[in-house]
């Protein structure tokens, strides 16, 4: 699907795949790769963090609602706190 040859990728290694496919892709479009590049430091670091937490609920919520509902199927994780 991404042009990627996974023949021999471990499914363990999927992730590692992936990310360094897209940063081929990004690469190839020059779109900035990084914080640094799209002008943040490591002082923006907590305050990225913590606008991210209320996506990390409203996920929780929405997977709820469709387990609740029975729509979830596919949607268990290894990350049970998300």
């Amino acid at each position: 699907m991404t042009g990627a040859d996974v023949t021999n990728v471990k499914r363990e290694d999927a992730g590692r795949v992936l990310s360094d496919t897209v940063r081929c892709y990004m690469s190839d479009l020059a779109v900035d790769n990084g914080l640094k590049a799209v002008g943040y430091s490591t002082d923006d670091i907590p305050a990225l963090v913590k606008a991210t937490l209320p996506q990390v609920t409203f996920y929780q919520q929405c997977r709820h609602g469709l387990m609740v509902r029975g729509q979830g199927q596919g949607l268990e994780s290894k990350d049970k706190d998300l």
